[in-house]
């Protein structure tokens, strides 16, 4: 090897070696709480700039973003929030229904004094986010989506569905026993959290989204989360807060960008196409066969997706 090929390659040696040392995994990164309607919201946080916000969704809370996270934290403030009730955050009493979740998640944001932020969501995180978007466009720079709670679908199509989750959901919105299977028999986590990825989830990953809610009525903020899932015309206060979005989250020109998995549970094809054909400022990058939780089954494909995004919009 030449002596110039080998000054590179030290260079490029250590510079890899000091950026490896440098990252800060998840686990390590301080535990932060603000308080909000008289109650502690937890997040976590690391990186200086302009907001970037992830969102998680029914299940799961700030750990979902682990592996994505520290991939952006070069390129602005990252901030990853439990909502109200799950993780590491106060569990008031309330409804727990998408409305209350709006109103806490709008005023954290408020409360951490958050400009120009960009939105990453999961499941319910995205429909945070999208709703957000909608209504606060001006505080907005950019919207990533995966797999968004957009629409509902029939007891009938779900019933008909070749996912066994979606006919799983269909069964369960008519089960006079749903509290009692969620509160006193852990249906949620023990049948519900394994469907939601594609890859079986390890046991430490699995204990680690169900530790924070080991007792029975910890489980009431991801009952209401579920029951508020849109199916055929109810809950009302869904499908009002979900037809309210759609106008400003499609007309808005800012930029936006779906990480779909091939096969989505929340998006049909046509659906999907529907976006593509009508929402501005769109892009969307398919990251092959994955669950619910795709930062769950092809993290380092959404992090390459997020940050390559980033860089063509932002350029830092």
């Amino acid at each position: 090897m030449r002596p110039f090929a080998i000054v590179l390659f030290i260079l490029f040696f250590c510079s890899s070696c000091s950026e490896q040392q440098n990252q800060v995994s998840f686990e390590e990164i301080s535990d932060q709480y603000v308080e909000v309607r008289g109650s502690r919201i937890h997040y976590k946080e690391m990186g200086e700039g302009d907001p970037i916000l992830f969102v998680h969704g029914n299940l799961t809370h700030s750990y979902l973003w682990r592996d994505v996270m520290p991939r952006m934290a070069k390129h602005g403030r990252c901030i990853a929030v439990d909502l109200v009730g799950m993780g590491k955050s106060d569990r008031p009493r309330i409804a727990y229904n998408i409305q209350d979740q709006n109103d806490y998640f709008f005023e954290f944001i408020q409360k951490l004094g958050l400009k120009n932020v960009l939105l990453i969501g999961n499941e319910w995180g995205a429909t945070l986010s999208m709703n957000y978007f909608a209504m606060t466009d001006h505080n907005v720079r950019g919207l990533i989506l995966m797999e968004p709670v957009i629409g509902g679908a029939t007891t009938t199509e779900l019933m008909a569905s070749g996912k066994p989750l979606l006919k799983q959901y269909g069964t369960l919105r008519q089960d006079p026993e749903l509290d009692k299977k969620v509160l006193e028999e852990n249906l949620l986590f023990d049948e519900i959290l394994p469907q939601f990825s594609l890859k079986p989830l390890a046991k430490e990953v699995r204990n680690e989204y169900q530790k924070p809610f080991m007792e029975d009525s910890y489980q009431m903020p991801l009952l209401g989360l579920f029951e508020a899932l849109p199916v055929g015309t109810k809950p009302r206060a869904s499908i009002t807060y979900l037809t309210l979005l759609r106008g400003p989250l499609y007309s808005i020109n800012k930029p936006k960008l779906l990480i779909r998995s091939e096969d989505s549970y929340y998006l049909t094809s046509e659906g999907i196409n529907y976006m593509k054909e009508r929402m501005s400022g769109l892009n969307i990058k398919s990251v092959g066969k994955a669950g619910i939780l795709i930062p769950e089954d092809k993290p380092e494909e959404v992090s390459d997706a997020i940050e390559q995004w980033y860089l063509d919009h932002f350029g830092n």
